[in-house]
């Protein structure tokens, strides 16, 4: 579980695979299940899912792991939405074993901000997420844009990327979304500027480049620009 809340998914993934060796505990095959979903490995996933069932498991886990296949591999989103939707309603009744509810509340925010929803009601869903992990870089990410370009509370937003970039400051998204508050919203055009480079070392992005220049051009450096 430490591996994968890191993100390194292989070492996860061997890890489990030991411990089903010694204890064949639901919990392991679903957290590999999962894995393998993350790498494409759709038909692996769902032996592992079948087996579980065979053996009359069910979990949020798997309901979980059974909508990313229908997302990703099948690209029914609005089916893989209501099982979301029954995974959170069981979150909110304290219902649920999920271990991956984080994961849950961003897919639905996501699905939420593709369909134009309120952004209040995406926040919800959001903050619910971060109630479970509040580390989690996608769903601050997506706070911080629902906030700021929603919302229009800029400090908030700017707050959101700000966590996200002081724990991966190699983050070429954050960079560039800070560096847009900084210009368009709080007209701070230094740090802006400081900001598009270093999104620019960090992605091959023509539009930092663009926006280096239009710093630039406002702090009369017209040479730069």
């Amino acid at each position: 579980i430490a591996h994968y809340y890191k993100g390194n998914m292989q070492e996860s993934f061997d890890s489990f695979g030991r411990a089903i060796e010694l204890d064949k505990d639901a919990s392991s095959f679903v957290f590999r299940a999962r894995i393998l979903v993350m790498y494409g490995e759709y038909d692996d996933a769902k032996e592992i899912l079948d087996l579980l069932r065979e053996n009359n498991i069910e979990t949020e886990g798997m309901k979980y792991c059974d909508s990313l296949i229908l997302m990703e591999k099948e690209k029914k989103e609005d089916e893989a939405k209501v099982i979301w939707q029954e995974i959170l309603d069981a979150a909110e009744k304290g219902e649920c074993d999920c271990p991956f509810l984080w994961e849950v509340c961003n897919d639905m925010a996501v699905w939420m901000l593709n369909h134009d929803a309120d952004p209040n009601e995406i926040l919800a869903v959001i903050d619910r997420g971060l109630d479970a992990r509040g580390d989690y870089a996608p769903l601050l990410i997506n706070k911080g844009y629902v906030l700021d370009e929603m919302l229009d509370k800029h400090e908030e937003g700017l707050a959101c990327y700000r966590t996200v970039y002081e724990k991966y400051p190699r983050h070429a998204t954050v960079c560039g979304k800070m560096g847009s508050i900084y210009y368009y919203d709080l007209y701070d055009i230094p740090t802006a500027l400081s900001f598009y480079q270093q999104q620019e070392e960090r992605s091959d992005n023509t539009f930092c480049q663009i926006m280096q220049g239009n710093c630039y051009s406002a702090l009369e450096q017209f040479d730069e620009s």
